[in-house]
């Protein structure tokens, strides 16, 4: 008799946990966090990071979700005028056939000095002056003892992890197109001499996480990479690691 009863309860035990475990699960739908995802994210963490160079006079297309399409554009642009002016910027921008994408960012801001080192016999004021931001290291040998003005730029935000993205997020500055370097120097004192750079990202080779953004329907879903940017000789945008909201979640 008590062998019968003791078959009838492992048989009662076996026949709940079947029951239970043909029951669906529910994925549990956690905050979105910089540097975390929950299962109903779309998440890729890369065995290497993915390296994209800055090339000059190119943008290089990167594909976030895997679907083919790009998302987001790796640019470099240098040029030259006359061997006397020359401009360089590296930057990160929305792809301009899928352009939903923005970057969180803000703005760089960076005080333009005047300073009389340029050599020149024109009478105008501002094309016998050498203007330079703290950022290019220009040396100046005779300051003038005011600054210029001061010039802003647009830099990616950069994040620690655990940040919650709500609606503290939506009162960020969100771009389409951020910038990682720039400079602007001309050497030809006929038209004055400009030693401006934003160097927003020189000694940080750091990885960080950079936070984006699209409109979907009335509400806007988020994306965050863990990426490095490598502004040495060989400048490079590296990704570690990304993550994207998954529609209609928290």
């Amino acid at each position: 008799m008590k062998i019968s009863l003791l078959c009838f309860a492992l048989s009662l035990l076996i026949f709940s946990c079947k029951k239970e475990s043909t029951e669906p699960q529910v994925l549990v739908d956690l905050p979105f966090k910089v540097g975390e995802y929950d299962a109903n994210d779309y998440h890729v963490l890369y065995s290497s990071p993915q390296v994209y160079d800055f090339l000059p006079q190119e943008v290089i297309d990167i594909d976030l979700d895997g679907d083919s399409s790009p998302d987001l554009g790796l640019g470099y642009i240098w040029s030259t005028v006359l061997g006397n002016i020359s401009t360089r910027s590296l930057f990160l921008e929305a792809n301009d056939l899928n352009p939903s994408w923005e970057i969180a960012s803000h703005k760089h801001l960076d005080s333009i000095y005047a300073c009389r080192d340029t050599s020149s016999s024109d009478p105008w004021l501002f094309r016998t002056l050498t203007y330079y931001s703290l950022n290019s290291n220009y040396n100046c040998t005779r300051p003038i003892n005011e600054f210029h003005h001061i010039r802003d730029y647009g830099v990616p935000s950069r994040y620690l992890k655990g940040l919650e993205i709500d609606s503290t997020m939506m009162n960020a500055d969100f771009q389409n197109s951020v910038e990682f370097y720039s400079s602007d120097r001309t050497v030809n004192p006929s038209v004055g001499t400009y030693r401006i750079s934003n160097n927003y990202y020189e000694n940080y080779p750091f990885e960080h996480y950079l936070v984006l953004r699209k409109k979907v329907a009335d509400d806007y879903q988020y994306a965050w990479l863990r990426v490095r940017v490598n502004l040495s000789s060989e400048s490079s945008f590296q990704i570690y690691e990304l993550a994207i909201q998954a529609l209609g979640s928290n």
